[in-house]
Order: C-alpha cells, then structure tokens, then sequence
C-alpha cells in the first residue's frame, strides 16, 4: 500500500498521522521505525526533526527534499519570516537532523499571542476536503497562533478533543472522519471584527510562503506611528492602546492574547514605540501591520490638530547652542520676535535662551529644610507605601528633593510593614489518596480505548498530567505508587490481552490457528523463545469455557 501524499496546506504530522491511520500501526514505534529509521523520533506538530531520515526513505513516494518538506508541511515560513536568512537556515539545518529547542530558539511558547492547544478545524474547508473526495487533515495554517478564522472562508475555527502536544512523545493522532465524535468548541464564539480577524489570518497564512526578509535588521514602526500621530509626548502608549483595542475588538484581543491578572494584553505595545532592540513574536508584527493599514483607511483627515511636540525642541532654553546663538543675535539688535523666528522656537522660548540658567540651590548636608518635614510627613500619612508610590503622590516634592538633597532622598527608607502571607501547606495525604484513585480510573479508561494500548506507567501519568509530580514527590505519594504497581502492565501482559481479545472475537476453536492469533494481536513468534505457546496458553487460561485455538 502506498504512502498517503501531504495535501496542500496540511502539516507533516498530519500526513503521518494519516499513515498511521492506513496501515492501522497499533504501535508508535513500528510506524516510525518504518518511516524515520529510528523509533526515538518525537513527534512535533509545528517544527519537526528528522527530516532528512524521512526525505530519504519517502523519496519514491513523495519525492520532497528535507527543505521542501519544512518549508511546505511545517510553520518554519511563520517563525521565521521576520528574523531574517541567517535564523531560518539555522533552524532548517536543525529540523533536518536530530535538532531540538527550536521552539525555545524562535520564541514559539514566548510573548503574548495565545498558541492553540489543541488542534482547529474550519468547517467548510472540512466538507470541502470531504466533498472532493479526500480525507480531513490537519490544515497548517489553522494552526497559527492568534489565529481565529480560517483565511479562507471567513468561518469560526473550531478546537477538537485532539491535544496540539500529543500526550505521548510518539503519538501521532489523525483529523477525525466523522465530525459526531469530534467534541467541537468555536474558539471565540462572542467574535464581533470577523473582517479584521480574517484580515489577520489571511497575513499569518501568507508568511508560511513567503521568503525570510532579506536583511536581519529587526522591523521599526516608528515611522509609520508617527505619520498616523502615535509619537512625540506623553500619553502615546495608552493612546496606541486604545486605538488598537477600538479597531480589533475586545473579543478579538481576549481571543488571541494572552490575558494574566492585573496586566493589559497589549502593554507590549510601548515596545514598537521605542527603537527595536530583541525579536517580536510573528503574531505582533502581523497585528502591527493589519492595525496600520485599517488605522491608515479610517484616518483620511488631516492629523494637524494633533499637538506633537519635537524631542529636539523640547528643552531647547538650556541648549548652550542656541544660547550662544540668541545672544549673538541679541548683540546685533535683533529683537525676541525675529531671535523665535530664526532660531524656530516660541518667543517665550527666546527670550529665556537670553536670560541666565536659574541654578537650584544645594542643600548643605545634615540641614533640615520644609521639603524635608513635609516628605517625612507624606510618609507618616501613608506608613504602608514605598518611595515610588510617595512619589507619585507628590512629585513637585520629590523632584525638589532629587535636585537639592539626592544624597538624603535616596537613603531614605520608607518603613513598610508587609504583612506575612502564610503558605498554604500541601495535604499530602488528601493529594495521595485523590491521585491513587484518578491512576485507578485512569488504568481502566485506557484498557477500554481502542485501538487497544498498554497501561504503561509514563503513558497513565502523561494523561494525568503528573508526571513531574511523581518525579519529585513519589515519598510523599506511596498510595499512587503503590497503584501505579497495580494498574500498569508489561509488555507480556498486554500482548495477552490482546491474545484474548483476538481469541474472544472467534466462537469456535477451529475457526483461528495459533499462528493467525498471534499475527492479528501484531506479535511477532519470531521474536519470541517460544514462538509464543506460552502467551497463548495464558490467554487461553483467561478465556471463559476454556475455548482454545488450533495449533
């Protein structure tokens, strides 16, 4: 049988998960030992590895090149297109071998944009696969952080009960066939701006095509702020905060970006107003660059009435330049009025470069003054705040301070009294007795699954998400483990209960061999010192009214 093709847009994984699907692989390791040459390959939705192995033993089939494959079936164009050539062939050169931390390189599980959890289906891309005679996958680009809608059609996204990291390293998991069991939940289901979250999509699918930018040098909207009036004075943070929350939508935002308490999803927004200094997630440059082009469509009115202050004017009466060039002028007779029109400053402005720099006055050491008692008295009325928050409570005060007495401000040491929080303890006893009974639960959950999977240890935790917990607690938990003994079983013990299954599905003895037992339950007698009589005398032992198989 041949190996099923990557369609467009579909992810690597999902090509082979889909392979998995074909062949029915019951076990992880025959699929990629069949594929990849190794069975210690992880399985990786986003940036895979390996990819040469595959590329070699695929060629026949696929006839794609371990560059082709990263750049066509995995989200390499999308972590990549803003960092430049130099990045990309890094990372290329990782997914080809046996590389890992790319995720960590590229900043995948960093910055605010929300990366999905588990995998998102579009419904009318998913009839239309169906209807032209396909099979559903995995598109690449419903699987883009941030991401809504499809780019597409416009519709909802939807989360299935597939997780996006696979609870087993080597589990790879198919799009369902059959939507009756899929569990779908739209990801943002109260979505005003559809427009603007297309909008949106349709950028972030473009960048898994594009070509990396040709120079390594970080994108700056500085510029392109400023000529929509986001620059120059105070207040331009929340300005731009308040205009990208006006055009997105608050759904939009809470939908896409990472919300933690007490901290506005789009604080990062002060960053772009400053030069840049260290990468953004892809998800910020394409929400940059679709609020400036929907910004740019609304404001066609002129931007005059908005006042921007220059940073080269500001604070130009102390400018020693233009102090010696207005008392030149002012030597040669020349008025304030025709001083502020040469030099292009206010005349007020002028006629303080013309007179002399009021110098503040030190305050000798050791000597008590009014601002002095009245900042000790402002502490007194607020026992509970730091100097930071006084300071903010009154900052004619401290700034005096800072300019006559910073020696004095500066050791001084607001006596704060912070309570102490007591840590809440950990009932170990509670925990190990509601951990024993989820492993037991757990164990029973997966022995009815099917396509039938052995209890292993690693597989029951990673389900419970407790692996860690055991890691560096199993002292404290001797009820897990002791139901971790219990519940989990071996190689043998799965084999035969395979057997069983296999000999249950057939009434009559004669109508199964030994040997077609054992190659349906997938075990190879070859392997075995026996050739597996004694798996199937266990199994037969199991069995109800002794049904035995032909030898």
């Amino acid at each position: 049988m041949p190996l099923p093709e990557p369609r467009p847009d579909e992810l690597l994984y999902s090509t082979i998960a889909r392979t998995a699907y074909h062949y029915g692989y019951w076990s992880p390791a025959q699929l990629l030992r069949l594929l990849f040459g190794s069975r210690q390959v992880i399985a990786v939705p986003d940036l895979p590895s390996n990819l040469a192995a595959l590329a070699l033993r695929t060629a026949d089939t696929w006839g794609l090149s371990a560059e082709e494959l990263a750049e066509r079936h995995t989200l390499l164009g999308y972590y990549t297109h803003f960092r430049g050539q130099r990045v990309r062939q890094a990372v290329l050169a990782s997914m080809r071998e046996r590389g890992g931390f790319n995720q960590v390189r590229l900043g995948v599980c960093s910055g605010s944009a929300l990366n999905p959890t588990r995998f998102r289906l579009c419904l009318s891309c998913y009839e239309e696969d169906r209807r032209l005679g396909r099979e559903a996958y995995w598109h690449r680009s419903h699987q883009l952080p941030g991401v809504l809608v499809c780019d597409r059609h416009g519709g909802l996204l939807h989360a299935t009960n597939v997780p996006f990291r696979p609870v087993g390293r080597h589990e790879y998991i198919a799009a369902p066939q059959d939507l009756s069991h899929a569990d779908l939940q739209p990801v943002a289901p109260a979505l005003q701006h559809r427009e603007i979250a297309q909008q949106i999509a349709r950028r972030s699918a473009s960048l898994l095509h594009l070509a990396p930018r040709c120079t390594d040098a970080l994108p700056d909207y500085r510029d392109a702020l400023a000529a929509r009036g986001f620059a120059g004075h105070r207040g331009t943070a929340e300005r731009l905060r308040e205009a990208v929350r006006d055009c997105m939508g608050v759904e939009l935002i809470e939908g896409s970006l990472r919300t933690e308490a007490g901290r506005d999803p789009l604080q990062w927004l002060e960053e772009v107003l400053r030069q840049p200094r260290r990468p953004l997630h892809p998800y910020r440059h394409v929400l940059m660059e679709v609020f400036l082009q929907a910004y740019g469509e609304r404001a066609q009115e002129p931007l005059a009435d908005v006042h921007r202050p220059t940073a080269s004017r500001r604070g130009r009466s102390r400018d020693s330049a233009a102090r010696h060039e207005a008392a030149l002028m002012a030597n040669m007779g020349f008025s304030i009025h025709a001083i502020a029109s040469a030099l292009e400053v206010d005349w007020k402005t002028a006629q303080r470069l013309l007179q002399p720099l009021a110098v503040p006055a030190i305050q000798p050491p050791g000597e008590e003054t009014e601002d002095h008692r009245a900042w000790l008295a402002l502490s007194g009325a607020h026992p509970d705040l730091g100097k930071k928050a006084l300071r903010q409570l009154n900052p004619a005060l401290y700034a005096r301070l800072y300019r006559r007495d910073r020696a004095w401000l500066l050791s001084f040491r607001a006596a704060v009294s912070v309570a102490s929080v007591p840590r809440g303890r950990v009932d170990w006893s509670a925990r190990d007795v509601q951990l024993a009974e989820r492993v037991r639960a757990q164990a029973r959950t997966i022995r009815a699954e099917l396509p039938m999977r052995r209890v292993s240890r690693s597989h029951l935790l990673g389900c419970l998400n407790a692996r860690a917990l055991l890691a560096h607690h199993a002292q404290q938990l001797p009820l897990t483990r002791a139901a971790l003994a219990e519940a989990c079983e071996s190689v043998e013990a799965f084999q035969v209960r395979r057997l069983v299954r296999v000999l249950a599905d057939h009434s009559d003895a004669k109508d199964i061999s030994a040997g077609q037992a054992l190659w349906k339950a997938r075990i190879e007698p070859s392997r075995l010192a026996d050739r597996g009589r004694s798996l199937l005398a266990l199994a037969r032992s199991q069995l109800p009214g002794g049904m035995h198989a032909r030898g």
